[in-house]
């Protein structure tokens, strides 16, 4: 008897063997969406490690107004945004291509991160940070419920494992980066940081355009519609926590 895909192939070391079945475009989309999910929550700890430099460049020199105007007012407005997205992305996705949401999302998030760091003043980096919130308050739900239609329940929370360790990586990486900019150059590091993490999502939106299948194409996951349903109503109760526990985080 012929072997399928998924029981030739080096995922199945991995726990991702479903993916083999699908080909090589959905391998690729899978990869692409562990790295959107990297690239988005790289730049979400760019402000931690440069606060003070951030601050100097748009005339904040206290200490108490650089952590509310900083750290307090830009974190707020960022979550609220992003919360009120990801909420109506449970409707949206039901009504349009979730590809398209995906491209769109990025689109609306990745600009104004780019911009960022070309900020003259602080109300125009207030307003860039806070339309951040689109990328990753309408990509979160959408990265997760994707891997609804390459996997089974069997596999599905092993798939969401390693984006949600992709999100942690970006992350460290992330503030990592900022940091060694941010004290290498004190004036402009902050700024290049926000610029190198940026870019990369615009390369990985064209990738994602060509390899994400639609639903449709996907056809329907063989555990139902019921399935889906539960799956969907979990990554929201996730994504809707995880906002919060950021929230608090970017707070202290």
């Amino acid at each position: 008897m012929k072997k399928r895909p998924s029981e030739k192939s080096l995922l199945r070391f991995f726990g991702l063997a479903e993916l083999a079945n699908h080909g090589r475009n959905s391998i690729l989309a899978f990869w692409m969406i562990i790295g959107m999910a990297f690239f988005l929550f790289a730049d979400q700890n760019l402000i931690a490690p440069n606060l003070k430099n951030i601050g100097a460049s748009f005339g904040l020199n206290n200490q108490k107004d650089v952590d509310w105007y900083i750290g307090g007012v830009i974190p707020i407005l960022f979550f609220i945004l992003g919360g009120a997205v990801s909420v109506s992305m449970g409707y949206l996705s039901q009504k349009y291509s979730r590809k398209t949401l995906i491209i769109f999302s990025v689109f609306l998030g990745e600009i104004p991160c780019f911009l960022s760091g070309f900020a003259t003043d602080y109300s125009e980096f207030l307003i860039y940070r806070t339309l951040t919130g689109f990328g990753l308050g309408g990509i979160f739900p959408l990265l997760f419920t994707v891997l609804g239609d390459y996997f089974s329940d069997k596999s599905r929370s092993t798939a969401a494992a390693y984006v949600s360790l992709s999100m942690g990586i970006g992350l460290g990486v992330g503030q990592l980066l900022g940091g060694i900019l941010g004290n290498s150059d004190p004036i402009n590091g902050w700024r290049l940081s926000f610029i190198y993490l940026s870019i990369p999502s615009f390369f990985l939106r064209s990738s994602i355009g060509f390899s994400v299948r639609n639903r449709s194409e996907a056809g329907e996951n063989r555990n139902g519609p019921e399935s889906r349903r539960n799956f969907r109503k979990k990554v929201f109760i996730f994504v809707g926590a995880t906002l919060d526990s950021f929230s608090e985080t970017k707070r202290t």
